[in-house]
């Protein structure tokens, strides 16, 4: 979803069972999660009161800061050790494709560059995953 189609869906907004479906999808592939929570922080960081100036986040950084758990092949062998390690650029932009496409976030071409935002169903989707994880944070400390 570019900037143009964003702004003509702009206000609709999700409905419960639909916040739950996506939460639920997003939550069962731990990188598209921690890619799409990226995308969220980036957006929060940036929002000051006083002006309207949003900061996204970039293929190239997404790939850059984030680390995850997979499968390394072992140097001269067949086989694989699950090691923590980046990304790979490819594999950000599909995921930020598939992204784009449920409309849960959008992005504005800077030269060559595309800026990745959340769409308000994107934040809705959001809220809905920090406030599961602060249950279950909370669940597990009152046992």
């Amino acid at each position: 979803m570019n900037n143009a189609m964003y702004n003509k869906y702009k206000q609709i907004n999700l409905t419960a069972p639909l916040i739950e479906m996506y939460t639920e999808l997003i939550e069962k592939d731990e990188v598209t999660r921690k890619i799409f929570v990226y995308i969220g922080k980036k957006m929060a960081e940036s929002i000051e009161p006083d002006t309207q100036t949003k900061i996204g986040a970039t293929i190239n950084n997404i790939a850059k800061d984030l680390v995850v758990n997979r499968n390394v092949r072992i140097r001269g062998s067949a086989k694989f050790k699950v090691a923590q390690a980046q990304l790979d650029r490819k594999h950000v932009e599909r995921i930020i494709h598939s992204l784009l496409l449920t409309g849960l976030c959008y992005y504005e071409q800077v030269g060559k560059t595309k800026v990745i935002y959340c769409t308000d169903r994107g934040i809705q989707v959001l809220r809905n995953i920090y406030s599961k994880e602060i249950e279950a944070t909370q669940s597990l400390q009152n046992m």
